[in-house]
């Protein structure tokens, strides 16, 4: 028997029982500007000084932080990112030799 296909189930917000592209909704061309206006203006990680490549919400979107606020963005390195999202970070590896 072949496997009929089926659309990807809606991701549940536990917190507020809404299909979360129902609850994220922003314009992502303003984003990109910001975003680019963002790492533009603040080029190095704010929390540790080396080179930005990530913009970071500070107050999460689905918890009231405005996606496009300057006030709301900060601008990180990889490793800064995942630190303030939670997520383990890889060590570097020493130069081999």
């Amino acid at each position: 028997m072949t496997k009929r296909w089926s659309p990807i189930p809606r991701i549940e917000v536990p917190r507020f029982g809404m299909p979360l592209r129902s609850v994220v909704r922003y314009d992502h061309r303003r984003l990109r500007k910001a975003r680019l206006a963002q790492l533009t203006a603040h080029p190095l990680c704010n929390r540790c000084g080396r080179a930005a490549e990530h913009v970071h919400h500070k107050i999460p979107i689905l918890q009231g932080g405005h996606p496009y606020d300057f006030g709301n963005l900060e601008s990180l390195c990889l490793d800064c990112h995942h630190k303030a999202h939670g997520k383990r970070v890889k060590p570097l590896l020493p130069p081999p030799g």
